[in-house]
């Protein structure tokens, strides 16, 4: 009998007015099987590259954080009334995390400024691509979530190689 929507939907001005846990449990709630069937889909595929660059636990965990600061970040520039659910937002926070390894791992490699960004540039095509269609489409909150991944990807490429499994050979 618990609403599920009400009580975890991503609602921009119940966020910002403290009911910050809205940013994770809105991750699991999604419109409708396709919504859903996508969202597994995509975000499978870039869970499974990530894991194996930094081991699966951490990975998830890392998208898992993209995600809620995504919805943290949209909800900061949304109207209040505002309400999203889905994992989309991890999903592209995931994108955004892959693309800052591979712009950190390639940084001694482009010498030049331009090729440098290579990385991220090739990501926000996949997200204009992936992440701008369909009528109900949360645009913000995908971009927002490309933006957080990157973020956490910046951060996770500076941090100590020891600490993930892509260190063994």
């Amino acid at each position: 009998s618990l609403d599920w929507w009400s009580a975890g939907a991503a609602q921009a001005g119940l966020i910002v007015s403290g009911e910050w846990w809205r940013t994770v449990t809105a991750l699991g709630l999604h419109a409708d099987f396709g919504h859903l069937a996508s969202n597994l889909f995509f975000g499978s595929g870039l869970g499974l590259l990530l894991a194996q660059l930094l081991g699966t636990g951490f990975a998830w965990l890392a998208i898992l954080l993209s995600g809620a600061l995504g919805n943290a970040l949209s909800a900061l520039v949304q109207p209040a009334s505002h309400t999203a659910v889905g994992a989309s937002t991890a999903v592209f926070g995931a994108l955004g995390i892959l693309a800052a390894l591979a712009w950190k791992r390639q940084a001694g490699v482009w010498r030049l400024p331009l090729r440098r960004w290579l990385p991220f540039a090739a990501g926000a095509m996949l997200l204009a691509y992936l992440g701008f269609g369909g009528e109900r489409t949360d645009v913000l909150g995908h971009v927002a979530g490309f933006i957080a991944g990157g973020a956490v990807g910046v951060g996770v490429a500076c941090a100590d190689p020891s600490l993930f499994q892509s260190t063994r050979a």
